[in-house]
């Protein structure tokens, strides 16, 4: 009996509702929700109110909210968008440290619920995120591709056609390399209908374009707040849309190098054809020297930002799970790993820490005891710090931060708790680093350091930072 394709989206907030309404007006699939438990009442109204909409533009795809993921349950795609979104002043690089170990859980519950779906991952940092999707739930390559190059694209093809005085639709272009600040443009590709783009935009406009492409993302953040949602929800339909109808569609996309363009072993955009087994092939572009050179630094960027993920999975043990429910098996074997701007504070704070030297220092928040109580207290631990700190910085980020860190902690069974203290921890920390240098934080003199920050249950939580 023919059934209609699921697709699954993860996280029911602004680009979550524009994916599902995409999706059900294009008549993809029927659509589920998934949001923390915390959040199911939220999901729920938001998937009732879309279904209603059915009645009125006129489609019959049914769309449901949830908590669980039983209800994802042979999904054919996964859109992941949880995480927590950009705030003005922030990089997507920020990010990381926050969303590691909600793509990590994604991850481990997307590979027993739906082990056979294309993943379209959104969360940034996009090249990261997707990358430990991959790693942590061991999905074939070709199976998972990051939302990136179809929105940069896109962005860099409206500014082109606006200072051009020509229709979008008759604009070709391509963006490559990582979703970040050293995206690549490649204007010798980059035609309207055929016609190089430099016949209608002289050399300085065509340089504004590209830096105006670069910081697009930053450009939104900064006017609404938050992130976009509508062109990145559109573009990763496009991916999926590609990938139910075996459309074969030429589109940017993070995808698994395995020589191409010169990179191995990593998730960069590049020009993508998806169908039906999804990333079917890679097509590489003839680049000229600027470009290869502009190419070379957007990949250093992103093998900087994998190769912290890949010292935080070695630094806590971090391994797949082998068997049973992701997090149905006592505590948590990692919480938290990530790297981010903290403030390492004056000898006399290190001191207080316990610290050896100024090199490292280590606080311990819990005992060596295995519980779900020592989450839990370590949890507090970092809520109790992150607070403190809140109050003497006086941070919109922060207190933002704590509403985020509080939602994820609410979950009834106690395991999200850790993700939400080292959530706050991070948006915390990175806020007491955008404070003026030698602000008094905690009646302590403090100044801006880069560090590290570890933080796992295994058998500890603990704050590693080093200077």
């Amino acid at each position: 009996m023919a059934q209609r394709r699921k697709i699954g989206v993860i996280g029911a907030g602004n680009i979550g509702g524009e994916l599902a309404r995409l999706c059900a007006s294009k008549e993809l699939g029927d659509v589920v929700m998934l949001d923390i438990p915390a959040k199911e009442s939220f999901a729920k109204g938001k998937a009732l109110d879309l279904e209603q909409n059915s009645s009125v533009i006129g489609y019959d795809s049914h769309i449901s909210g949830t908590g669980s993921w039983a209800d994802l349950a042979g999904a054919d795609v996964v859109i992941v968008t949880a995480g927590i979104p950009r705030k003005p002043g922030q990089s997507r690089d920020d990010l990381v440290a926050v969303n590691l170990p909600i793509i990590r859980d994604v991850a481990d519950n997307a590979k027993q619920h739906c082990p056979n779906a294309f993943v379209v991952v959104i969360s940034n940092p996009l090249d990261a995120m997707v990358y430990e999707f991959q790693r942590r739930a061991g999905w074939d390559p070709n199976m998972v591709a990051g939302m990136a190059g179809v929105l940069d694209s896109a962005r860099f093809q409206l500014f082109v056609a606006r200072a051009a005085g020509v229709s979008i639709k008759d604009v070709r272009a391509m963006v490559l390399g990582g979703h970040g600040d050293d995206m690549v443009p490649i204007l010798s590709q980059t035609t309207i209908n055929g016609v190089p783009a430099s016949q209608f935009i002289d050399k300085d406009a065509l340089a504004a374009i590209m830096k105006r492409t670069r910081g697009g993302g930053g450009e939104i953040v900064n006017l609404m707040g938050t992130s976009a949602y509508y062109a990145p929800a559109s573009s990763a339909v496009a991916m999926a849309e590609a990938y139910l109808q075996d459309q074969k569609r030429l589109l940017a996309a993070a995808c698994w190098l395995t020589g191409q363009y010169g990179y191995k072993d990593m998730y960069m955009g590049v020009p993508c054809v998806i169908g039906g087994k999804g990333v079917e092939k890679i097509v590489e572009l003839p680049l000229n020297d600027d470009e290869k050179a502009m190419l070379a630094k957007s990949a250093a960027s992103v093998q900087g930002i994998v190769d912290v993920v890949k010292k935080s999975a070695l630094a806590s043990r971090d391994r797949a799970p082998t068997g049973g429910a992701p997090h149905e098996r006592g505590a948590p074997h990692v919480v938290f790993v990530g790297y981010l701007s903290v403030v390492a504070s004056s000898s006399r704070t290190l001191r207080r820490s316990g610290a050896r030297s100024r090199a490292s220092r280590r606080i311990t928040f819990s005992s060596a005891k295995r519980s779900r109580s020592t989450v839990s207290n370590a949890s507090s631990s970092f809520l109790s710090w992150g607070s403190r700190q809140a109050r003497s910085t006086r941070s919109r980020s922060s207190h933002a931060g704590d509403s985020a860190a509080r939602n994820l902690a609410s979950d009834a069974s106690g395991e999200s708790s850790p993700v939400a203290a080292a959530a706050f921890a991070a948006s915390t920390a990175r806020s007491i680093e955008r404070s003026p240098t030698r602000q008094s934080t905690g009646g302590l003199s403090a100044r801006r350091k880069t560090c590290t920050v570890i933080c796992a249950v295994a058998p500890t939580i603990t704050t590693t930072t080093s200077e």
